[in-house]
């Protein structure tokens, strides 16, 4: 029954993918499941890093005469860690009046009607990066540390700690 099916499967996460799942004898076509469910909290999906693959082949499993369907395994992992030149623009700082006022600038200055939608959007990326730098580098100055500056300045000196890391790894390696 259709509605048992879907009742039992609430539970479950549908996720889709691109492996060849099926086989058409037929046909002699390869083609993809359309949904295949997990039983998993779906919040789980946001923090894991979700990969898949065909546990057997398809058309080896219909010639021996088994299924037209391979079995399809969901692999979990943990999700590496965002280096800290890859972390999001902390709050704080988009919604300070100095970000707010970068941005309105920037907009007047470019009319962003008159670009393509390819350009447009990197264009409106590189407007806030350059608009949050200037405001946290304004954060930076200020002599009164809050605490969200403090933690600012941390983030800043850990930066800096991995891009020196980094560079003196690199040299070390074509010293070699």
């Amino acid at each position: 029954n259709s509605r048992e099916i879907r009742a039992a499967l609430t539970s479950f996460v549908e996720m889709s993918t691109t492996e060849h799942t099926h086989f058409h004898k037929r046909s002699n076509t390869l083609s993809s499941i359309d949904k295949v469910f997990v039983c998993c909290p779906t919040w789980l999906i946001m923090y894991a890093a979700v990969t898949g693959k065909t546990l057997e082949n398809p058309v080896k499993l219909s010639d021996d005469g088994i299924s037209d369907h391979a079995p399809f395994a969901a692999q979990f992992g943990s999700r590496p860690a965002r280096l800290p030149l890859e972390q999001p623009i902390p709050d704080f700082i988009c919604k300070s009046e100095t970000f707010k006022k970068l941005m309105d600038t920037y907009c007047n200055i470019i009319d962003m009607d008159s670009l393509a939608d390819s350009i447009c959007i990197d264009t409106f990326k590189d407007m806030i990066i350059e608009a949050a730098r200037i405001t946290r580098r304004l954060f930076l100055t200020r002599k009164e540390l809050s605490n969200k500056c403090s933690v600012l300045s941390l983030s800043s000196l850990a930066r800096i700690v991995l891009v020196l890391h980094h560079k003196s790894l690199i040299a070390q390696h074509l010293i070699q």
